[in-house]
């Protein structure tokens, strides 16, 4: 298992498929522990815009074309 979560790149083919265990916290609290693989856990440590986005969103969009 990754104990380490490495800075965020952009998505490529082959990527690591390692699998990390991290938590979700608000106010210092863990609300939700969560599996995912290192390519998502590494994007969610750059603290990402969350948007509610159309159905037919695609990676390389910017925020307002996958916008509701």
């Amino acid at each position: 298992m990754t104990t380490s979560i490495p800075v965020w790149s952009r998505v490529v083919v082959g990527a690591e498929p390692g699998v990390v265990s991290f938590a979700l916290c608000l106010d210092g609290v863990v609300q939700q522990v969560m599996k995912t693989n290192v390519q998502t856990a590494a994007l969610l440590l750059e603290n990402p815009q969350f948007i509610i986005c159309k159905d037919d969103a695609e990676p390389g969009q910017t925020a307002e074309e996958a916008a509701l």
